[in-house]
């Protein structure tokens, strides 16, 4: 659709507001058409920022809401939010409902995102996003205590793609990027947001928390076309069927231990494997048993466990005594394991009921 103006300032256009300027708190007003009801406003006041609530299922997605207790109702999707100022800092999007309607959980799009992809498409014709080539996840009380960090803070990266951006620029699995070009990350759709309103080749300064201290790196963003991401972007495409399962214990060869209550089917380290992992030490994880929590957790098979929360492992019965002693203290337990290709990840394991 394009509109052709008879002149330059025939059509009126909307202030944009700064969305990061927006705070808890303030009065909001959503424009929109709900119910056929054409132009209605309603006022509210904005109850929380970068919420993020599992509407988009892409591997991509970016859900780094602005919630709002204005009404919003089926029609308002695509209106505006707006400050008291009359600037645009949102376009409305979603609720969170049991009803159909509204229920006091409205969520929009911060307007510095909505720039950034209007500005793409106007030149380019497409959204043009920069890639760290990494996958993340939160960090929570016990994993911030496992990591030595002071507080709970960050966003821990638990797997980095060799090759890809963040890899070439010195950032490993276990790092906790604390801020990005000087805005603190508490939460990964904020990491994501962040990252997602830049273009390859941009740069970021990415500080980390490693080893008891922070660090700091200059970070060039790779495009998604950029050949070390399509081992990446491959996988992750696969990820969208559902995956074979491990085998089953009697297909495997003797020395095969299981740790039933976990789900894990573990194996003492040959020569052969260390070589193969390019590691000294670790236990071989031969299978992942369905329905376990080692399997809700993502870890897969034929990877080398490496190590279990802060406790390096290097037996089986290595493995069984840092899980039990780990088990006693938190509900959860971080497994780091090393896959063929050299890649580290990690993974957060719940404690299995019954131990």
């Amino acid at each position: 659709l394009r509109i052709e103006p008879e002149a330059p300032d025939a059509l009126p256009v909307i202030a944009l507001g700064n969305s990061d300027d927006v705070e808890v708190g303030e009065w909001v007003l959503a424009v929109g058409n709900p119910f056929r009801l054409t132009s209605t406003v309603t006022a509210g006041i904005v109850s929380a920022l970068g919420r993020q609530v599992n509407i988009i299922e892409d591997s991509f997605g970016i859900e780094d809401f602005i919630q709002t207790d204005a009404a919003i109702n089926p029609g308002n999707s695509g209106g505006a939010l707006v400050n008291l100022n009359g600037e645009l800092v949102g376009i409305s999007t979603a609720i969170a409902t049991e009803s159909g309607s509204y229920e006091g959980y409205g969520f929009a799009v911060p307007v510095n995102l909505v720039e950034r992809v209007v500005s793409d498409l106007i030149a380019y014709g497409e959204v043009q996003r920069g890639y760290l080539g990494v996958e993340i996840t939160e960090v929570n009380a016990a994993r911030a205590r496992e990591l030595g960090l002071p507080h709970i803070e960050g966003v821990l990266l638990s797997r980095v793609w060799r090759g890809g951006a963040a890899d070439r620029a010195g950032l490993r699995a276990g790092d906790v990027v604390l801020s990005i070009d000087g805005h603190p990350v508490n939460a990964p759709n904020e990491l994501q947001s962040l990252v997602a309103r830049r273009r390859p080749g941009d740069r970021l300064s990415v500080i980390v928390w490693r080893e008891g201290r922070r660090e700091g790196f200059l970070v060039e963003l790779f495009g998604r076309e950029d050949p070390a991401y399509a081992t990446w972007l491959d996988e992750l495409n696969r990820r969208q069927t559902p995956p074979a399962l491990s085998p089953l214990p009697d297909e495997l060869g003797e020395g095969v231990v299981e740790l039933a209550p976990w789900g894990l089917g573990l194996q003492e380290l040959s020569d052969r494997d260390r070589y193969a992992f390019g590691v000294e030490e670790g236990v071989y994880v031969a299978y992942v048993t369905h329905d376990s929590v080692a399997e809700a957790a993502g870890l897969p098979r034929d990877v080398v466990l490496v190590q279990v929360g802060e406790q390096p492992v290097a037996s089986i019965l290595g493995v069984e005594e840092a899980l039990t002693r780990a088990a006693e203290l938190e509900d959860t337990v971080l497994l780091r394991v090393r896959r063929r290709d050299g890649v580290t990840a990690f993974f957060e394991v719940d404690v299995p009921a019954e131990r």
